[in-house]
């Protein structure tokens, strides 16, 4: 699979592009169970707008490694620049909700949070890591293609 410049420049200017408008759209007013107040969303408890941009750069992600699987050239593209944004803003989302006092303790894939230590599964590493596996096997790919011709 080569990668263009053409398909990079789509892919980035569409992930930039997501993660703005997601920054100023309220999205957990829309996807949540439980209402969230403006209360929250707006004051100095500002972790959603990471939170929007992680959500939107992970759903991305998960579109994009699917489309992967099935073989489309483009979504390799899109799987590697939205995984960046991704991490970036799930763990900084987490070190705001740390600034707050809620104890997070991160694991290998793992992260409790609270004060029950609730286990949850750290996206964050997943993603970097599977992302890793992709471009580890795009790399292999190419070189063994290479010896063929």
């Amino acid at each position: 699979m080569k990668i263009s410049g053409k398909k990079l420049l789509i892919s980035l200017v569409t992930v930039i592009v997501a993660s703005i408008i997601s920054y100023k759209f309220p999205l957990e007013n829309y996807i949540a169970l439980i209402p969230v107040s403006s209360f929250y969303a707006y004051s100095n408890w500002n972790w959603y707008p990471y939170w929007r941009i992680a959500f939107i750069n992970s759903f991305i992600w998960l579109l994009s490694a699917i489309g992967y699987v099935l073989g489309y050239e483009l979504a390799f593209c899109f799987m590697i620049l939205s995984s960046i944004p991704f991490v970036i803003f799930h763990y900084l989302s987490l070190g705001q909700v740390v600034k707050y006092g809620v104890k997070i303790n991160i694991a290998p894939f793992l992260f409790f949070e609270g004060k029950y230590s609730d286990m949850h599964l750290d996206l964050g590493q997943v993603v970097a890591v599977l992302t890793i596996i992709a471009s580890i096997v795009e790399v292999v790919k190419r070189r063994h293609a290479l010896k063929v011709t």
